[in-house]
């Protein structure tokens, strides 16, 4: 059944859910800020957090990549 936008026609389930979601994204902006502030995360393990670049990580198995193929080798 369609909802129409009407807030009596939706089922509990779907309002806790919504909930659920605002709760995790508040909690985990706050956890990042944390983590950020206090160098808890190194290496690899900060690509998700503000400031941090997934773009690193990527370019370090690209060139594994290419050494294994190159010299015949076994990741």
């Amino acid at each position: 059944m369609d909802w129409e936008c009407y807030i009596d026609k939706t089922r509990p389930i779907v309002l806790l859910e919504i909930f659920r979601k605002i709760l995790s994204k508040i909690l985990i902006r706050h956890l990042s800020n944390i983590f950020v502030q206090h160098h808890i995360l190194k290496g690899g393990n900060y690509t998700r957090l503000p400031g941090g670049s997934i773009f690193d990580p990527i370019h370090i198995i690209n060139l594994i990549k290419e050494d294994v193929l190159r010299n015949n080798k076994e990741v």
